[in-house]
C-alpha cells in the first residue's frame, strides 16, 4: 500500500465515478514499481506457495474456536497461573512464527505486549515473570491476557492449543480480540504469546530483556533483506 500510495492519485481520496478504472491504475502502477523499483515480490516461487496456503486457511474453519465453545456453564474449563518459564512449550524460530502470521507487522508488535505482561515475581524478588494460564482439564492448551492498545478497560485472551510430539507443534489458536477466529495470519496478541514461550523460550533478564533484542535483531535482519 505504501509504494502505490507514493502516486498522488492513489494518496488521496478516490471518487466513485473514477472506480471502474481503479484496476487498470493498480496494473499500470504495479508493473512500474516492479520494473523501476525494487520488486514487493522477490521471491516469486515462494510468494505463490504463500499466496496457496492463505487460500486454504481462508476455508478452515477455528477448531480451538469450536473446541472452547463447547466447555461453556458446568462443563467450562478451569485455568490455573503460572510462571511462562515453567511451561513446556515447543521452541520455535522466527521463520516459524513468519510462515504463521504472513507478515512481519504482528511480530514488530510483540515487544509492547510482552513487555507490559512482565511483572515481579511472586516467589523471587529478584526475578521477574510472565504469567500465563495453563488448562487443568487438558495439557495442551495456554492463554495469556493482553490489555487492549485502544481501552484501558479491556482485555484479550490468547489462546493456542500445541502439540509438543509433532513437527508442526502449534495446532490450533483463538484470541478474544477482534480478530478472533482468524485462520490467515494470527493477531499480536497470540504471535506475541508464541514469540515469548517459543522463540525467547520465557527467559527474562532484568538488564537486557533478550525478547526485546530478539524482536530488535530480527528487525534489523527484515531491513538488511529489504534494502538488498
Amino acid at each position: 500500500n505504501g509504494k502505490i500510495k507514493q502516486w498522488k492519485f492513489m494518496a488521496q481520496i478516490i471518487q466513485n465515478s473514477t472506480m471502474r478504472f481503479i484496476s487498470d491504475y493498480l496494473d499500470i502502477i504495479c508493473a512500474l514499481i516492479n520494473k523501476y523499483q525494487c520488486p514487493a515480490v522477490k521471491d516469486i516461487e515462494n510468494g505463490r506457495e504463500i499466496a496457496m496456503k492463505m487460500r486454504e486457511r481462508l476455508t478452515t474453519e477455528n477448531r480451538l474456536q469450536e473446541r472452547l465453545a463447547k466447555h461453556t456453564g458446568t462443563t467450562s474449563l478451569h485455568w490455573s497461573k503460572h510462571n511462562a518459564a515453567n511451561c513446556q512449550f515447543p521452541p520455535l524460530t522466527e521463520e516459524n512464527i513468519h510462515d504463521l502470521t504472513f507478515g512481519s507487522y504482528e511480530i514488530r508488535m510483540t515487544k509492547s505486549y510482552i513487555i507490559e505482561r512482565i511483572r515481579q515475581s511472586q516467589t523471587n524478588e529478584k526475578e521477574k515473570e510472565f504469567l500465563v494460564k495453563l488448562c487443568d482439564e487438558h495439557d495442551d492448551l495456554v492463554r495469556a491476557q493482553f490489555q487492549s492498545r485502544h481501552s484501558n478497560n479491556k482485555n484479550h485472551i490468547a489462546t493456542v492449543q500445541f502439540d509438543n510430539h509433532k513437527q508442526q507443534p502449534i495446532d490450533a489458536w483463538y484470541c478474544t480480540c477482534s480478530a478472533r477466529a482468524r485462520e490467515v495470519g494470527m493477531c499480536s496478541h497470540v504471535t506475541a504469546l508464541l514469540w515469548h514461550l517459543s522463540v525467547n523460550k520465557a527467559v527474562i533478564s532484568t538488564d537486557n530483556h533478550p525478547l526485546c533484542i530478539a524482536i530488535d535483531q530480527s528487525h534489523q535482519r527484515q531491513h538488511t533483506l529489504q534494502r538488498k
